[in-house]
Order: C-alpha cells, then sequence, then structure tokens
C-alpha cells in the first residue's frame, strides 16, 4: 500500500499491476418497498391537496353562490317579478335577472367540480388503502403491476378533475328564460311553450327580414342595370355628338363630362351592368338556407302549439297515469326543443352583414 498527497488530498491504495482487470462497478439493488412507498406518499398528498380544495375553495364558493342567489331571488321578487316575463318590464329587474343566470350557471358549475372532487376523494382513499394492504401483506414493495395501476388511476382521476369547468355555461335566452322561472317557482308547461315560442318569433322574424333583403338586392339589381343601361346609351350618344363637333362638356342626367371622363363613365356604366347581372347567382346560394330554416321555424311553431294544447288538456286530468306519462314526454320534447333554439346575434345565418345593392357612380373616384 502506498500513500500519496496529490493536489493536497491525501490518497492511498494498491497500485494495479499492468495487465490486471479493473474492478467491476456495482449499482444498489433496486428497493421496490421505497418505490412503493413513494407511489403511496404521492396519493396521499394528492388526496391531501384535493381536499384542501374542496374544504377551502369550493365549498366556501358555493356557499357564497347560493346566498347571492337567494338574495337576488328577494330582489326580484320585491320588484313584483314573479316570471321571465316580468324582467321585460323593468330594466332593473333585467339586470338583476342577467346576474341570476349567471350565478346559477356559476352554482350549477361548482357543483359538477364539488362532485368531481369528491369522487376523485374517495377513489383515491379506497386506492391507497388497497395499496397499504397489499404492501402489508406481501410484507416488500409494490409489483411493477401494481405500480402501473398507481399510476393509471392518478391518471384517471387527474382526467376526471380536469374534465369539469369552473366556467359558467352559455345559455340561449330560452334557457335563460327558463332557468329564471324555475328559480321563482314559475316554470310551468304552458309557460315554458310560451317562451320557446317567443324565442323563435323574434328568430323567424331576423331571418324573415334577412331574406327580403337578398330579394330586395336581386330586384334592385336588375333595376339599376335596365337605368344604368339607358343612362350609357345616351351617354354615348352624347358623346359621339362631343367628338363629331368637337364640343365639350357634355351633360347628361343633369351632370357635365369633358371628354376623358364621359369615357371613364361609358367604361364603369358596363362593368356595372355586368355586376349586376351576377347579382342573382351570387345571393340565390344566400336565400335557400334562409328559406330552409324560416321553414323549419315555423314547423316548430306549429309542434309547439299542438304540445300546449296537448298539455293544457293533460294538465286537467288529475292523477291519469296516461296524462301523466304525456306530460313527462312533452317535458323532454321541450327541453329538446330549447337547447336547439338559437339567438340571432349567434345564428350563423345572420352573423354576417346582409347585402345591399350597389349604387352606381359613374366617376373615377
Amino acid at each position: 500500500m502506498v500513500g500519496l498527497v496529490v493536489g493536497g488530498l491525501a490518497w492511498s491504495g494498491a497500485i494495479p499491476l499492468r495487465g490486471s482487470k479493473p474492478l467491476p462497478i456495482t449499482t444498489a439493488a433496486p428497493n421496490p418497498a421505497a418505490e412503493s412507498d413513494r407511489e403511496i406518499s404521492g396519493a396521499e398528498k394528492k388526496l391531501g391537496l384535493l381536499q384542501d380544495k374542496l374544504k377551502n375553495q369550493i365549498v366556501p364558493a358555493l356557499t357564497k353562490f347560493r346566498a347571492d342567489r337567494d338574495d337576488l331571488k328577494v330582489r326580484l321578487k320585491t320588484l313584483g317579478v314573479s316570471d321571465s316575463k316580468g324582467l321585460r318590464q323593468n330594466f332593473k329587474a333585467q339586470s338583476l335577472g342577467q346576474e341570476l343566470a349567471e350565478d346559477v350557471g356559476l352554482i350549477r358549475a361548482m357543483e359538477q367540480k364539488q362532485a368531481a372532487a369528491e369522487r376523485s376523494s374517495f377513489e383515491l382513499e379506497s386506492l391507497i388503502r388497497r395499496l397499504k394492504r397489499k404492501s402489508v401483506a406481501e410484507n416488500a414493495g409494490l409489483t411493477e403491476q401494481e405500480l402501473a395501476e398507481v399510476a393509471s388511476t392518478l391518471k384517471t382521476i387527474d382526467a376526471q378533475l380536469a374534465d369539469v369547468t369552473e366556467a359558467a355555461p352559455e345559455l340561449n335566452p330560452a334557457q335563460v328564460d327558463a332557468l329564471i322561472d324555475d328559480e321563482l317557482g314559475a316554470n310551468t308547461i304552458e309557460g315554458r311553450i310560451d317562451r320557446l315560442m317567443d324565442a323563435r318569433a323574434v328568430r323567424l322574424r331576423a331571418l324573415s327580414e334577412r331574406l327580403a333583403a337578398c330579394k330586395s338586392v336581386i330586384d334592385a339589381a336588375s333595376s339599376n342595370a335596365t337605368d344604368v343601361a339607358n343612362f350609357q346609351a345616351r351617354l354615348q350618344r352624347a358623346y359621339r355628338q362631343g367628338v363629331d363637333e368637337d364640343r365639350w362638356p357634355i351633360k347628361i342626367a343633369g351632370r357635365s363630362f369633358e371628354q376623358r371622363a364621359a369615357e371613364v363613365a361609358i367604361a364603369r356604366a358596363t362593368q356595372f351592368i355586368e355586376r349586376q347581372q351576377k347579382v342573382p347567382s351570387e345571393i340565390t346560394p344566400l336565400m335557400e338556407p334562409l328559406e330552409k330554416a324560416i321553414a323549419a321555424i315555423k314547423e316548430e311553431a306549429a309542434e309547439l302549439a299542438s304540445l300546449k294544447e296537448q298539455a293544457k288538456s293533460d294538465g286537467d286530468r288529475t292523477g291519469d297515469a296516461a296524462a301523466d306519462a304525456r306530460q313527462q314526454q312533452v317535458k323532454a320534447r321541450l327541453s329538446a326543443l330549447a337547447e336547439q333554439a338559437t339567438a340571432p346575434d349567434k345564428d350563423p345565418l345572420l352573423t354576417k352583414p346582409a347585402p345591399k345593392a350597389e349604387e352606381f357612380d359613374p366617376s373615377d373616384k
């Protein structure tokens, strides 16, 4: 054994002989018990964070939102509002009604969040108990299969929590009215039908106005093309006379044209007439979906009128099992129709500006 001092550090060891083989490097054997402890500890940490979020965030938020809901309902009733129709008669009630709809939407979203967190907590607790029992029974770490089970379960729980959003769902006007009537205890079947019919009447009016605008543009294109063609013919005659007599400017329809301006106006008139002739082929594809939507709304309105008559008839048959069953069917259909309702500002057929007729300008600007 030889002792050396290298760079101020003492070193001693055998000097390897030439041709000797280096000693093999050994690594520590894996410790399954430590690995299983880490997995269980990670699951327990996740459980603790989840329970803390439930206790300190979700539950207090729900308590606050529910208290706000009760306060808003009292304020609405103080204003004499007993259903969604009452909102249209008072700007204060409209503002409070919008607050109520937003608050209830948040309550529903947070309730989903709470349910997901409680379900995930229960699953984590169950997982931790099972892993601890296996570890104790085997007096060893978890097997690869069991570790994979831990990872899979944690991923599933994370996915469950990620799927639930805290944002309130966006509601169309008919759904907002239904929500408010639910909260104010005025959500009768006939009332729901009236709201759906009102919503469809609003959309029908908007679609009909857009269809009328399209037809108006087509009619105007035909009329404008004829008028501009007449103007062009008169201008061409005057232009030829001006060239023959070398007399400028020429006057047509109350406007004066120098030679160059007249040539520009004649060319612009030709281009304008060509564009107007293309208008029907450009606008007609816009009219077809509007006509289909209008026909569908009219069918739904007729169906709603029929459902209202049926609901009114069945509502008088208290204790009639068949009538009760039909009432449930009506409610299910109304829910489906409410989801289909589209506000004009969200309607893809109406979001683009309405077409407008083009006006002819003979000048070169």
